[in-house]
């Protein structure tokens, strides 16, 4: 397979779908990560979901044994609690919980009680089932990933948002397994891993005020199954763990798609990534292992 490619857009894509100030077009990119480091081990079925919990430590998920894992910092993982359902997506709400979204629906974590309340997700009266990775924005409300049974050759995957009153509108259809999902800084569009097609796609966010009003393709990615879990940074890069990758992508405004593979001991089955004090925290279900990346200019978290 060759290298990693990025199709050209026009250029609203970019200042529509990111912040344009926050990268100066004549800054130069990055040439290379910092440095790599293994700061942990995380034993599991299937690991994904990674949090940052704000104190050092992170927060994952073990889809196929349904836990909710925590490693404090410096530390390997252990259960903090049980879940049904294959539990695969996670970020904080506004209250402070932990929204959870899985094959069984959405559920909301306590981190400091251990309590876990199932929310409802209808569309059409009908209860939604079959997610995988979820995104809130600055309203409160969340967009979420609904692949279902969908595949390269089936289409049928959707994406929604719920707001924070509770109302659930469809986004985008006919997806070839939607999955990781991430909302621009500037909350105008909102990025799909589209993981069927080996690509990530942008629609418009539901509450966007200059956004191109149609779906587009921002990149499509030449190695590895698919992509996997994504987030922004605030200067606008967007980061995507490569699943059969060996790494992630960093899709950078203005200068496009590059690749950063992990170290040769490292698994080659990426799942999930966050920023984490100025840095990409990566996790690994192959090997079961957490990789902090270091980068040459730090970063802040868009969301």
């Amino acid at each position: 397979m060759t290298g990693p490619r990025i199709w050209a857009l026009l250029a609203p894509v970019w200042s529509l779908a990111c912040v344009a100030t926050a990268v100066a077009a004549s800054e130069p990119v990055p040439d290379g990560p910092a440095g790599f480091e293994r700061i942990g081990k995380c034993p599991a079925k299937f690991l994904e979901g990674v949090l940052p919990d704000g104190e050092g430590g992170l927060w994952m998920l073990d889809v196929e044994a349904g836990r909710i894992l925590h490693a404090a910092a410096g530390q390997d993982c252990v259960e903090r609690a049980k879940l049904d359902g294959m539990p695969s997506g996670e970020k904080y709400a506004p209250d402070g919980t932990i929204t959870i979204v899985g094959r069984s629906g959405v559920h909301s974590f306590d981190p400091r009680s251990g309590r876990i309340v199932r929310m409802s997700v209808k569309y059409r009266g009908k209860e939604i089932t079959g997610l995988n990775d979820l995104a809130y924005d600055r309203e409160g409300g969340f967009y979420f990933t609904a692949p279902g049974n969908s595949d390269a050759f089936t289409p049928t995957g959707r994406v929604f948002y719920r707001s924070a009153q509770g109302r659930v509108s469809l986004v985008a259809s006919g997806v070839a397994y939607p999955d990781g999902i991430a909302v621009s800084p500037d909350g105008n569009a909102v990025a799909v891993a589209e993981f069927g097609k080996n690509r990530v796609v942008s629609v418009p966010a539901v509450h966007a005020t200059n956004a191109l009003k149609f779906p587009v393709v921002l990149a499509y990615l030449g190695g590895g199954y698919g992509p996997d879990g994504m987030t922004y940074a605030a200067d606008g890069r967007l980061f995507i763990a490569n699943f059969g990758g060996g790494g992630m992508e960093i899709l950078e405004p203005r200068h496009g798609l590059r690749t950063v593979t992990l170290p040769p001991e490292a698994g080659n089955l990426a799942t999930n990534i966050a920023v984490e004090n100025g840095a990409i925290v990566m996790i690994e279900t192959e090997k079961g292992e957490i990789w902090r990346v270091g980068l040459p200019q730090p970063l802040s978290v868009s969301q």
